[in-house]
């Protein structure tokens, strides 16, 4: 298999942060989680470190 190319999975951030808050406070706030996620995004646009990547893989035989 080879490696085609990464793509960066920018709502992922949106749905942890949503999670995390609940996760803290025992409630979703939709409004914080929004905020942090933004950031979250902001910076890894910068470093391309995002929270989680898509792989996309070809099968070397085709």
């Amino acid at each position: 298999m080879t490696l085609v190319k990464t793509l960066p999975m920018k709502f992922d951030a949106y749905y942890v942060c949503l999670l995390s808050e609940k996760y803290k406070s025992g409630f979703m706030n939709p409004v914080k989680a929004f905020w942090i996620g933004w950031q979250s995004n902001r910076k890894a646009k910068r470093s391309n470190e995002y929270s989680s990547h898509i792989y996309v893989l070809k099968n070397a035989n085709s």
